[in-house]
């Protein structure tokens, strides 16, 4: 075999390897279907309405602990006059507002929910309509900034998604967590320590999280898992 003719032979097998390896490399990291997560929230809420299980809580207390520990986030406020701009990942109705405000007070300068359920974002935007500060969009994916983010039950429900593609949806959004929220954010999480197990959701590891977010994320980060058996909260402030 001539060589002009083996070097064309060996660049053609090249190509079609790395073809195929990649291939293989995306058939083994499948995207996350959000389709099916918003039909699932879209079906309860309608059956359920304006209400924690509504959302795919189990009641309101539970909520409200999560709320809680959630906003702890903003204890670093010393000083009486900061104003600060939050966004929420996951919003639904915007529930979190009532206690978001009373944690805040006059310090909450703005708030942006977001939320793939229109349905959810078309009642929250109804309930808040007349507060000039307050703001829903339809969307599934953070494209401005703040100085805080936050999300309550983003990862919980992962339907038929596997635990790999799932941890890489974890990966990817803590990432624009990181790049979008000025000064930290603040997330929940089931935890793999809770006595009782659904296969539809995603049960993370509070140590894994907790040392993904301090290795990459921010110089101080807080993980909460005392006020449920089977949730915990991670705060990163940058």
């Amino acid at each position: 075999m001539e060589e002009a003719t083996l070097n064309k032979f060996n660049l053609n097998f090249l190509e079609k390897k790395n073809i195929l390896s990649k291939i293989l490399s995306e058939d083994d990291n499948p995207p996350v279907d959000l389709d099916h997560i918003t039909e699932w929230f879209t079906e309860e809420f309608k059956k359920k309405g304006s209400t924690a299980q509504g959302v795919g809580w189990r009641d309101p207390r539970t909520q409200e602990l999560r709320y809680n520990a959630l906003l702890d986030i903003f204890s670093n406020l010393s000083n009486i006059d900061n104003k600060v701009s939050v966004m929420e990942m996951g919003c639904a109705y915007g529930h979190i507002v009532h206690t978001l405000k009373e944690k805040l007070g006059t310090n909450l300068q703005s708030y942006t929910g977001l939320d793939i359920n229109s349905l959810a974002i078309s009642k929250a935007q109804h309930i808040f309509q007349n507060e000039k500060n307050i703001s829903f969009e339809n969307k599934g994916k953070i494209e401005s900034y703040a100085d805080y983010i936050i999300a309550s039950g983003l990862f919980g429900f992962k339907g038929e998604n596997d635990n790999k593609s799932w941890e890489r949806y974890i990966e990817n959004t803590l990432k624009d967590f990181h790049t979008w929220g000025r000064l930290g954010f603040a997330i929940n999480f089931l935890s793999n320590k809770s006595r009782t197990y659904d296969e539809r959701f995603y049960y993370a590891d509070p140590s894994k999280i907790f040392s993904m977010c301090q290795q990459n994320y921010g110089y101080k980060v807080i993980l909460n898992h005392s006020y449920l058996q089977n949730d915990f909260t991670i705060i990163v402030y940058k």
